[in-house]
């Protein structure tokens, strides 16, 4: 009997169950019909517009119901998938997406006992967005392979997957605010912008010049509607129980402790430990999933991920207040993201929704604030 937990802890068979979840998504979208992988469609169709110049960011209501919102970097990145079947491109970008999660947890500065635990709790989460065929756990792996490559001290690595990151969503490039880490900060600078200036020119050997300037000209104004959560939450408190509260007023608070954590951290660079860098990656994530989604981040992806890492941060400590938190937090969001409510008071999904991630974001923001180190996280 003791063998089976052991089991569970063997990265192969965590790996395993990584792939067959992405295998058995696949085959489950695609029994139910296009309505399920929406998405995939999307991202399946990009390259094909791209190549015959034609405007990515309009509605192709014959091919698909959503609208393509990436950089144009994406569908070419993706066009590999566009020349197989549904089903066997579905089920093979899911599988990579899975792997890279899986990858991205294994290089983390933690110990072999927490990469389970990170494993096993977001395996839930990531099962429910893949329903959904969201980028999210591509995104938030993207930013836990940011703070591994700046800790192994590849700069360039560190540089490339935020701006991988942004051109899923712009607001992903805030992984890159982990380099107050990294000793050599000009030098990260100068590999950022170098990384992005060549992943926003690679699209021009399938364009032509023409097309290149009016496919960023498209892109620019689609970036407006990634307001259009935010503009959508506003209008949601407006009608509901905190109406007296200013969202844009509450957003510029909030991007004032951000760059005032950020700048904190930067001054007291001899006090950056481990667990400091998992908190302000997690307070990374929380930021994205807020500014992507307004403040209802309770179904998120990146909530999960962010409250894991905050979990884990915490867990070495005798603090089991946090913990508790920490726990209670993601029994709330699965919840919420299964509807599972068991009373009258739990139906009201409002509330369910807004203050996990605004909880989480506050709690970040004190323990960033703090100037304790904890020496046994050190980085070496």
């Amino acid at each position: 009997m003791k063998r089976i937990p052991i089991i569970f802890s063997e990265q192969k068979v965590i790996l395993a169950f990584y792939l067959g979840v992405s295998m058995l998504a696949g085959f489950w979208q695609y029994a139910y019909g296009p309505v399920t992988y929406d998405h995939f469609l999307i991202l399946r169709a990009g390259f094909e517009h791209l190549a015959e110049q034609q405007n990515l960011y309009l509605h192709y209501p014959g091919q698909y119901a959503g609208t393509y919102g990436y950089h144009p970097i994406v569908s070419i990145l993706f066009a590999p998938f566009s020349f197989l079947s549904i089903a066997t491109g579905m089920t093979l970008w899911l599988s990579i997406v899975s792997c890279i999660l899986f990858y991205s947890i294994k290089y983390l500065p933690i110990s072999p006992a927490d990469k389970v635990w990170f494993w096993w709790l977001i395996l839930a989460e990531l099962v429910l967005s893949f329903n959904f065929q969201l980028h999210d756990p591509l995104l938030g792996a993207l930013g836990l392979l940011t703070l591994a490559s700046f800790q192994r001290g590849r700069s360039r690595s560190a540089a490339m997957y935020p701006v991988i990151a942004a051109c899923l969503h712009p607001f992903g490039i805030l992984f890159a605010a982990l380099f107050v880490f990294y000793p050599n900060r000009r030098k990260y600078l100068l590999h950022l912008v170098i990384c992005a200036l060549i992943i926003c020119i690679i699209p021009l050997y399938f364009t032509g010049i023409d097309y290149f300037i009016r496919v960023y000209s498209d892109w620019a104004i689609s970036l407006l509607a990634t307001l259009g959560p935010v503009a959508d939450a506003a209008t949601r408190v407006r009608q509901s129980w905190v109406s007296s509260v200013n969202l844009w007023n509450l957003y510029a608070v909030a991007a004032f402790f951000f760059g005032l954590i950020w700048v904190t951290n930067l001054v007291r660079i001899a006090l950056i430990d481990r667990k400091r860098m998992l908190l302000l990656l997690a307070y990374c994530c929380i930021w994205i999933s807020i500014l992507q989604n307004g403040p209802w981040t309770a179904s998120n992806f990146l909530t999960s991920l962010a409250l894991i890492l905050f979990f884990l941060a915490n867990k070495e400590r005798p603090q089991p207040y946090l913990t508790v938190f920490s726990v209670t937090l993601l029994l709330v969001i699965f919840s919420t993201s299964l509807d599972m409510y068991v009373t009258d008071w739990l139906t009201d999904s409002e509330r369910l929704q807004l203050w996990p991630g605004i909880m989480v974001l506050l709690t970040l923001q004190f323990l960033l604030l703090s100037p304790k180190s904890e020496n046994r996280f050190a980085i070496k």
